[in-house]
């Protein structure tokens, strides 16, 4: 059973990309496994081996409820606006067909 950490210079590289430093930077290396990834666990925890699907699944839904929210705080009127929330959350690799 593999259980490696990301390096840390590697770490350090991507949070300077994205302008945002991981509270939790293990869930940072889960993300960036693929299917059938040598890495088998995360700071004690258990990976499936298909990669970060379970953890994928987890941001798409809170991608979902950030757009849902955003939307929600508007005055738009929601008829209207379902058939554009679907085309920017298909857009955004969130639908689900």
């Amino acid at each position: 059973m593999a259980a490696m950490t990301m390096p840390h210079h590697a770490r350090q590289a991507i949070e300077a990309m994205l302008a945002y430093q991981f509270k939790n930077p293990d869930l940072l290396w889960e993300a960036l496994q693929a299917a059938g990834s040598c890495v088998t666990n995360i700071g004690g925890r258990r990976l499936f081996n298909d990669g970060n699907k379970r953890l994928a699944l987890v941001g798409d839904a809170a991608m979902r409820a950030t757009l849902l929210d955003t939307w929600y705080q508007t005055e738009h009127d929601s008829d209207k606006d379902s058939a554009a929330m679907e085309r920017t959350m298909l857009r955004l690799g969130l639908g689900y067909a």
